[in-house]
């Protein structure tokens, strides 16, 4: 069957098709992929015991800022663990203005980032518990002052607990005959918003007066009930604190934190292909960074705050004189940390000689009395390998258009002419399975503002792809044909049923307002979209390899294969004939596992270090600058 006749076959299609509902639609979560990741992650470790030994001493502190959960990753030291499970989601997505950086969320996925009842959309029940481990209570009595207390949020940017939701707290009762065990008694509990929408985080406070729960291994849990379908009906927990004196009228937290993560120093991009960066890197950089800081002491103070950037290990602090001079007490403050602005003038070192850069960036703050120095630092990687991307990474819910032959357009620009090879996209699987329907790749060059005409002949069939892997939180889509761009371009796909397809929407940015268009079928015209978040769609290019860049060659499938896959561990390269090839294999996240010089015709690539899941692995002829992107699978 011709190219031409599928294509007309798939246009045709849609005039059977009423257009119904047609439009932009938001959703929530139906699974989390840094849940799965994790939960993947953790299949690679040897087991180990949960925290043993003694209970926690007074005072019981977790803000969340680190991982605090049950884990075996050996990178969590096992110092950290204050939860003996791991169930909820410890983030800085969802939230809004939560005291410090980090929270717990619990809602209705479960330790695996999956749905605990994906079969029936409106099953409802007990979902996420987050239980403490054992605490030393031993020798207080009742009239002491032993205070649990937390701050809790509904909603934040996700999905609002319904009013017959509920966050519940409860004490575990040791069994009275001294056989283990015990059981759990509320001690508090709160139901969803009257109104279905977010409020800010409040403050809970409870003494611990009776006696039953005063001895050595005093546990605590925090259980919401919900819809167990998706990550809905959401509740956000942060600074819990059990400790003698905590009382609300005696309730300093000695504590200048940061408020929220950042991930990028560029003006307009998370990440950028580096050959197109070091063209004009002022071009890129941003002026400054704004960043959120609370002060959560009863008194004021001064702070000083900078950041510092690393390569390679080597890290080289900015000079900074930045400080705040009486930092008001009990508030949070939006500061500027300059960047290229004078008198740092900071640019990311361009002299790196190479077609990728990872620079390794961390904000801090110092302030002298401070109790908790974890909330102190916020890092994050930059990312320069072959992509844009405007998201932060992760998503806060979905987006779709419901229109049969529906188009969907994000706006970017290049100032370096290069390839365009294909486009990362996160899928997010919500209610339907649409694993099984079918778009194309598209492209568009700019017409005053506006996607305008296509670029290239797609006529090959994609659909959406859901990996329980879960390492890697986008799937790779290549395009027919390499595509010549320069300027500002528009990359996306056309859809052939209503169903809203679902891709990961990043709640944390707001560049859809200005960047992403969509049209309602055949005949439509564009339009700006009303959707708050940024959609997870990323253009790939060539890169770096030959700047002539209208005359790729590529290797054909053919010419290479690669087998088994999926794969345990051990990957064998076949190539049809014996030439020299550079072999890399990246995460999506641009990560490099392995690179190796293969000088025959057949080699076997070990994976076994290897974490689970989806990998791109890039293989370059070192003599005529043929290329050729795999999808693989690491089980």
């Amino acid at each position: 069957m011709t190219r031409l006749f599928l294509f007309l076959l798939f246009i045709f299609s849609f005039a059977s098709v009423e257009l119904l509902a047609q439009g932009e639609v938001e959703s929530p979560l139906t699974s989390n992929p840094q849940v799965i990741q994790q939960h993947l992650k953790e299949r690679t470790f040897e087991p180990r015991e949960s925290r043993a030994g003694d209970s926690f001493e007074l005072p019981f502190v977790d803000d969340f800022s680190r991982y605090s959960l049950s884990t075996n990753d050996p990178d969590i030291p096992e110092s950290y663990q204050r939860w003996e499970n791991n169930s909820a989601y410890i983030n800085n997505d969802f939230p809004i203005d939560p005291p410090t950086v980090g929270v717990a969320t619990l809602d209705g996925l479960d330790s695996t980032g999956y749905p605990y009842n994906f079969a029936n959309e409106f099953a409802y029940g007990p979902a996420d518990t987050l239980t403490s481990c054992p605490i030393n209570l031993d020798g207080y009595a009742p009239a002491d002052s032993v205070y649990l207390s937390f701050f809790y949020q509904p909603a934040g940017l996700g999905n609002a607990p319904d009013p017959q939701d509920s966050l519940v707290l409860e004490f575990l009762s040791p069994d009275s005959q001294g056989e283990g065990g015990g059981s759990w008694n509320p001690v508090w509990s709160v139901s969803g918003p009257e109104d279905n929408q977010s409020a800010p985080f409040e403050r809970v406070f409870i003494h611990i007066n009776q006696a039953l729960n005063l001895h050595e291994d005093f546990q605590f849990r925090f259980r919401n009930y919900a819809t167990i379908s998706g990550a809905v009906d959401q509740w956000h927990i942060d600074y819990v604190v059990v400790d003698e004196g905590a009382t609300p009228g005696n309730a300093d937290l000695v504590d200048v934190a940061f408020v929220y993560d950042e991930f990028t120093l560029l003006q307009d991009y998370s990440a950028m292909p580096w050959t197109h960066f070091i063209d004009n890197p002022e071009l890129y950089m941003a002026n400054n960074r704004q960043v959120l800081m609370a002060n959560l002491e009863n008194e004021n103070n001064n702070v000083s705050y900078g950041f510092r950037v690393g390569y390679q290990g080597s890290f080289t602090d900015v000079p900074n004189s930045n400080v705040i001079t009486s930092f008001e007490a009990n508030s949070s403050l939006p500061v500027d940390v300059e960047i290229k602005e004078e008198p740092y003038n900071f640019v990311y070192d361009e002299t790196v000689n190479d077609t990728c850069a990872f620079f390794d960036v961390e904000f801090y703050l110092n302030e002298s009395n401070d109790a908790n120095r974890n909330n102190d630092t916020i890092r994050f990687v930059q990312d320069f390998t072959n992509y844009y991307a405007y998201d932060d990474g992760t998503a806060e819910g979905a987006y779709g258009v419901t229109s049969a032959g529906g188009k969907i357009a994000m706006q970017f620009e290049t100032q370096a002419p290069d390839t365009l090879l294909g486009l990362f996209i996160h899928f997010i699987p919500f209610r339907l399975d649409n694993s099984d329907k079918s778009f194309l790749l598209r492209a568009w060059n700019d017409d005053g503002g506006i996607p305008g005409e296509e670029l290239g002949e797609n006529f090959a069939f994609n659909n959406p792809q859901y990996f329980n892997l879960g390492h890697n939180i986008f799937d790779y889509f290549e395009y027919d044909e390499p595509l010549a761009v320069s300027g500002t371009f528009y990359v996306g796909w056309v859809q052939d049923t209503a169903e809203s397809y679902n891709v990961g929407n990043d709640k944390n940015t707001a560049r859809n307002g200005e960047r992403l268009f969509y049209s309602l079928g055949i005949g439509s015209n564009w339009q700006q979209s009303t959707a708050s978040g940024t959609v997870m769609i990323r253009p790939v290019f060539k890169s770096g390899k030959s700047r002539v860049w209208n005359s790729i060659e590529e290797f054909t499938d053919e010419e290479v294969n690669l087998y088994p896959n999926p794969t345990t561990g051990l990957l064998n390269l076949e190539l049809s004939t014996e030439r020299q090839v550079e072999v890399s294999v990246v995460d999506i996240t641009g990560k490099e596992w392995m690179s190796q010089s293969v000088n025959n015709s057949a080699q076997q690539l070990d994976l076994n270090g290897v974490p689970a899941g989806m990998y791109i692995v890039r293989i370059v002829d070192q003599d005529s600058g043929k290329v050729i992107f795999k999808k693989i699978i690491k089980q």
